[in-house]
């Protein structure tokens, strides 16, 4: 048993620092797995969210939460870019089918956290407005490189009957306009700068 465990452990560690394409995509999606696991399907909504840690105090609002939740379930998605991988072999390709449609469930909550926090924005304190803002400047990031992704998976022809959602990209002049907005806490002429953001959220 001593034996078998020291085996299970060596093969653990080869694992992990094996650098080849196929093994670094193994990886990838043994953390995608893992991060699934923290996520639920609420039965009001249908609406994935992300488990609730009672033992964590509620230091900030739920939807600043939930979209922090949804850049670190992407991070995950992105990490497994099959770009590496050649050929593609069924093995892949089953574990990327997978990859993509649980994306599109968490993808459906980031963009609903997004409408709701520019819904939001304007009525939260001051700090929440500047973790906003830094969240919103790495989802304009992260919904290009997702788009991307998505373009580079229907290339491999991991499953042509997969329905892809269309990514919208933050524009990034607007989240330089909030954080500016921001940073001169103009309160008075928030009402305004509403009317004008919100025509060009996205594009």
């Amino acid at each position: 048993m001593a034996r078998a465990l020291d085996n299970l452990q060596l093969g653990r560690f080869w694992f992990m620092k094996n650098t080849d394409p196929f093994s670094v995509f193994l990886q990838s999606y043994a953390g995608f797995l893992k991060e699934r696991s923290g996520w639920v399907l609420n039965q009001s909504d249908h609406m994935f969210e992300p488990v609730v840690d009672r033992s964590e105090p509620d230091l900030e609002p739920a939807v600043l939460h939930t979209l922090t939740k949804c850049q670190g379930f992407m991070e995950k998605v992105l990490a497994c870019a099959p770009v590496n991988v050649k050929p593609i072999d069924n093995l892949v390709l089953a574990a990327l089918r997978t990859v993509l449609e649980e994306s599109f469930k968490i993808y459906e909550t980031y963009t609903n956290g997004l409408k709701n926090l520019f819904v939001t924005f304007f009525d939260l304190p001051m700090p929440e407005k500047a973790r906003a803002c830094r969240i919103l400047r790495v989802t304009s990031q992260q919904c290009q490189d997702l788009r991307g992704f998505y373009e580079k998976c229907r290339e491999s022809a991991v499953d042509e009957s997969l329905d892809y959602p269309s990514v919208e990209v933050l524009d990034l002049e607007c989240v330089t306009s909030l954080e500016e907005f921001t940073t001169a806490s103009l309160v008075s002429t928030s009402n305004g700068f509403h009317r004008k953001f919100s025509s060009r959220l996205f594009r």
